[in-house]
């Protein structure tokens, strides 16, 4: 579905952990499809700084579950920000 509607997404959000795929591999491969694509990681496990880290795969943000809507969409702002150079 990515491939082929990838210029109606602005952001990608994945969780940490899904059927098949975890949200980074997710992310590497959609990579493949749009170098460019934009991603927030949204987990309920423990993503702090070390080998493998999120912000090494290249998401733009994470989400702690559980999580607050406004916590979502302070996050999906920041993320859309970021990418546009205007944090």
């Amino acid at each position: 579905m990515f491939a082929q509607a990838r210029l109606r997404f602005d952001l990608v959000i994945l969780d940490a952990l899904m059927p098949d795929l975890t949200g980074s591999k997710t992310l590497v491969a959609l990579r493949q499809i749009d170098p460019h694509v934009k991603a927030l990681l949204v987990t309920g496990f423990d993503t702090s700084d070390g080998p493998g880290d999120w912000r090494e795969v290249g998401f733009l943000g994470r989400v702690q579950k559980p999580f607050r809507i406004d916590e979502l969409t302070a996050a999906v702002a920041e993320a859309l920000a970021l990418s546009s150079g205007r944090a």
